[in-house]
């Protein structure tokens, strides 16, 4: 799989979600209402939609702890 979830906050009253894209290394903050704004790579925007239920259940959520 390309990217992976890192973590997800509520900054505020919005979710922030952070993804890594595995093959470069780069990071990409987002929230969820943004992903459909078409500046996204499609297979993000695919891999987002298949872990919303993760993301909004707060499953990925930052909690301060180090694993």
């Amino acid at each position: 799989m390309r990217y992976e979830i890192i973590s997800s906050a509520f900054i505020g009253t919005q979710r922030v979600v952070r993804v890594k894209n595995m093959e470069t290394g780069e990071t990409i903050d987002f929230t969820p209402d943004t992903l459909e704004s078409n500046k996204f790579p499609a297979d993000l925007q695919q891999y987002i939609e298949s872990q919303m239920y993760m993301i909004n259940s707060g499953e990925t959520d930052y909690d301060g702890m180090l694993m």
